[in-house]
């Protein structure tokens, strides 16, 4: 078991506590605070989870097979990530650039479907725009986005690269 606790928490807050449970042995304070990044981690990882099960909607497919579910998954989790990274980047550092997330071509193309923004500068603007793109309305009132719309957003940039990347295909000799 290892607790910690908060000896100054914000003003008018109760003070953060904690006690893990845990059958990694801890011999040590380094191993203490190695269970707790572990646990500072989970939440992270619940929203991977989330964004593979509501996003991704990994359970809405009916496949027969387990080997058919490991390659779903294979395919699945990269784009989990990056819409996991892409609203991470967003949400954590409002001035982070687009470009540390994506690239420039996946700018550029969602520039091009979403009419809002003629330049595209932060994470922040770039998974808003996503979003919209998914049936996201973005009003003032409106939380942030979520998993479904993100992922339809990201679905339409995907196949409208593909697009862009076929027509270059075939315009050159």
């Amino acid at each position: 078991m290892v607790r910690v606790w908060e000896t100054h928490p914000p003003e008018e807050q109760e003070p953060l506590e904690w006690i893990l449970l845990t059958t990694i042995p801890v011999i040590c304070p380094a191993d203490a605070w190695e269970v707790v990044q572990w646990y500072r981690w989970r939440w992270l990882l619940e929203d991977f989870h989330k964004a593979l099960k509501t996003g991704c909607r990994m359970e809405q497919r009916y496949l027969q097979s387990v080997e058919a579910l490991w390659k779903l998954l294979a395919v699945l989790t990269p784009m989990a990530l990056r819409l996991l990274l892409i609203r991470q980047a967003a949400q954590h550092d409002t001035e982070i650039p687009a470009t540390k997330v994506v690239s420039q071509e996946v700018i550029r193309v969602v520039i091009h479907l979403d009419k809002r923004h003629r330049d595209m500068v932060t994470a922040k603007q770039l998974w808003h725009a996503i979003a919209r793109l998914g049936g996201y309305l973005d009003r003032t009132c409106d939380g942030p986005p979520g998993w479904q719309t993100l992922w339809k957003g990201w679905i339409r940039v995907m196949y409208t690269l593909e697009g862009v990347h076929l027509a270059a295909h075939f315009s050159s000799p």
